[in-house]
């Protein structure tokens, strides 16, 4: 069964302010975390 993630615009102004605050605290870290998420959103999709 493949499963469909949909991301609404309150999880986008999420994702957005996480990556703001990791990035404030090193920059580039922002940049991993929206790297896995975006990694375990396609490992769901395959699974």
């Amino acid at each position: 069964m493949k499963y469909q993630l949909e991301i609404t615009k309150a999880a986008r102004q999420d994702l957005q302010e996480s990556y703001d605050w990791y990035d404030a605290k090193l920059t580039g870290l922002g940049e991993d975390f929206i790297f896995a998420v975006e990694a375990n959103r396609i490992h769901t999709k395959l699974n």
